[in-house]
Parts: structure tokens; sequence; C-alpha cells
């Protein structure tokens, strides 16, 4: 059976319209399982969660003040999200 059969076209269309169509959940379940996980870990750790957002405020009232600088906050930001 080669590309240029009728057949070939026909399954290609048909996946090219599931792969176009299927939701957001279902195609990082399907093509990203890692960032499913972490996903599903931060919901389930509420606490954790919570450590972070109240860190990340602790940080945004220090850059207000002005005791820490716009390239410090954006790292200890980026330390905390990742």
């Amino acid at each position: 059976m080669s590309w240029q059969s009728p057949i070939a076209r026909i399954a290609c269309a048909i996946d090219a319209v599931l792969y176009l169509t299927q939701d957001q959940n279902f195609f990082n379940f399907r093509f990203n399982p890692s960032s499913t996980l972490e996903t599903e870990n931060i919901l389930k750790n509420p606490q954790h969660l919570t450590e972070i957002a109240t860190a990340l405020r602790e940080l945004e009232k220090l850059r207000q003040e002005g005791l820490i600088s716009e390239y410090e906050f954006e790292q200890k930001r980026r330390q905390l999200l990742a």
C-alpha cells in the first residue's frame, strides 16, 4: 500500500482531525505526561502551594519597600516557581 492510495489519505485526514480537535487535558495526558504529573502533585499538596504563595507575597513586599532589587526578586520568584 502506498501513500498515494485513497485509504492512506483518508486515514491521515482522520488522524489530523482527531489531533486538532482534542482538548488540552487529553493532549497533555498523551504527549506531555510529566506536565500532567506536576499539576497533579501541586493539586495534591495544597500546603506546599500555600507556602509558595506566602513566600511570593513576602518577596513582593520586600521589592516594593526597596529592600531587594528587581533582579533579586525575579531570581527568587523563578526559584520558588520552578
